[in-house]
């Protein structure tokens, strides 16, 4: 995909989920820090496990898409708005997968683990509504061009018009904890890879990009 000095953003919609889904297959999952690490390809598995976040996440008002002049997606912010009772639902349905894709069950099993470390009453103990950063994905031909702060900062302001108050992220990778760091995030939790083995007598995860720490990071908005 050439680059394009013309980008649209807008607020996504239900009509966006399919486009939005085959964005995140082609350029998302190979590139995350732990999806890269254990080598995850867009199995049917991988592809139920992501729209799962797209659907909710498209039709929450706080997620965006930017797309170029021949209106393909370039950019995608996936959000959704949390309450205080939510985190138990999440964590749940993290606990009810089971999909026969070793790579992705990895995955998952490791933010079982950070979510179990992440204790939300501290965290998040003066929040009434929270925004949840779940994907933030930029072309490759696109990035540095600030698509991913724009689409971020559209998020954080749909959410202060529904009167959120914290925003929460997990950055898996350096890489993304230096950008939400730039947008005044700070790192509440930190899990490190080598400390995580799951059912594996080894490390599961070792980064290819040098990163050695998984962060959960807050912000007030």
């Amino acid at each position: 995909m050439a680059a394009d000095a013309h980008v649209n953003y807008a607020r996504a919609t239900e009509n966006d989920v399919n486009d939005v889904l085959n964005f995140v297959m082609d350029n998302f999952i190979g590139e995350e820090t732990i999806g890269q690490a254990v080598g995850l390809t867009p199995t049917a598995s991988v592809r139920q496990f992501y729209s799962d976040f797209v659907g909710p996440s498209v039709r929450s008002s706080v997620s965006f898409v930017a797309r170029n002049s021949a209106m393909q997606v370039v950019g995608v912010r996936l959000a959704e708005i949390s309450g205080p009772g939510d985190y138990d639902q999440k964590l749940e349905r993290f606990f009810a997968y089971d999909f026969p894709d070793e790579p992705l069950m990895i995955m998952i099993e490791f933010m079982k683990y950070v979510f179990n470390r992440l204790d939300p009453d501290y965290t998040l103990s003066k929040a009434k509504k929270v925004l949840v950063f779940n994907l933030l994905c930029v072309h490759k031909d696109h990035r540095r061009q600030g698509i991913a702060r724009k689409l971020s900062q559209l998020s954080i302001d749909a959410a202060k018009a529904k009167r959120c108050d914290v925003a929460l992220v997990i950055a898996t990778g350096f890489q993304a904890q230096s950008f939400y760091r730039k947008l005044n995030f700070e790192a509440a939790l930190e899990v490190s890879y080598s400390e995580f083995h799951g059912a594996y007598k080894e490390q599961p995860i070792v980064p290819k990009n040098g990163s050695g720490l998984c962060q959960v990071l807050v912000r007030t908005i």
